[in-house]
């Protein structure tokens, strides 16, 4: 089981600078992540971690990753937008070992393909 920990992410600059998401609640099964190295709160992005475990063998469990950066603005001193990544996983629970770590990575390599990353920087359509 993963420990109540900070997460470091880089971010995408040409100079890519690590964010360390500090742990600031865990409620039951929702973990809730921010990264404070903006000194207004509200600019701050954060982070959540989700785990809905199947509640027997054949049960499907659900992950659910989000992470968000508030568009902040300075002049009128409120967020107007949030950009955001939501990631969500189903895992039967009659998967094997090798099941669940095949869409991990697949979960991991999609994210980095060059397609997935023009639809998310340009964006993009796929033609």
């Amino acid at each position: 089981m993963p420990a109540f920990a900070a997460i470091t992410l880089a971010d995408g600059q040409s100079t890519p600078v690590n964010h360390v998401f500090t742990p600031v609640s865990l409620n039951e099964n929702l973990a809730v992540y921010y990264d404070r190295s903006k000194s207004v709160q509200a600019e701050q992005p954060y982070m959540t971690l989700k785990l809905n475990a199947g509640r027997s063998a054949s049960a499907v469990s659900r992950q659910q990753s989000s992470v968000a950066v508030p568009l902040y603005d300075a002049v009128n001193g409120k967020v107007i937008n949030t950009a955001r990544v939501n990631i969500e996983v189903l895992i039967p629970g009659t998967t094997t070992q090798a099941q669940r770590d095949d869409i991990a990575a697949y979960c991991k390599n999609l994210t980095a393909h060059a397609t997935f990353q023009a639809m998310v920087k340009a964006p993009e359509g796929i033609y």
